[in-house]
C-alpha cells in the first residue's frame, strides 16, 4: 500500500498500526485465540494516542483503530520501541543474514 505523499509520521503510523489490526480481524482463523497479540511501534505520539484515547488531528482514524481491536478476540498489546532500538535490531539482523565465505 502507498500512501500518500505529505502525509505526517503520526499518520504513517496510525495507519500501520490499523493495517495490522485489520489483518488480525480479517485472519482470525489463522491466528490462535490463545495467543497474545504484541505490535510495536517507533512513534511514541500514536502509541499515546491509542492508549489515552485521544488526538486531534486524526479521531476519525482512531475510532476505526477501536473498531478493529472490538473485533479481535486476542489480548493487544501497543509497546513503544525507540528507533535507535530499531536501527540496532536491523543492523543485527543484516550482519546475521549476511552470508560470510
Amino acid at each position: 500500500m502507498r500512501l500518500t505523499d505529505n502525509i505526517t509520521i503520526f499518520t504513517a503510523e496510525l495507519t500501520a498500526i490499523k493495517l495490522a489490526l485489520l489483518w488480525l480481524s480479517e485472519n482470525n482463523d489463522r491466528v490462535s485465540s490463545s495467543r497474545d497479540i504484541s505490535l510495536y511501534s517507533d512513534s511514541l505520539s500514536a502509541v499515546h494516542a491509542i492508549k489515552n484515547e485521544q488526538t486531534d488531528c486524526r479521531p476519525n482514524m482512531l475510532n476505526e483503530i477501536y473498531e478493529h481491536v472490538k473485533s479481535i478476540t486476542n489480548k493487544i498489546t501497543l509497546i513503544w520501541i525507540p528507533i535507535t532500538s530499531v536501527l540496532k535490531a536491523m543492523k543485527w539482523l543484516t550482519e546475521k543474514s549476511t552470508p560470510h565465505f
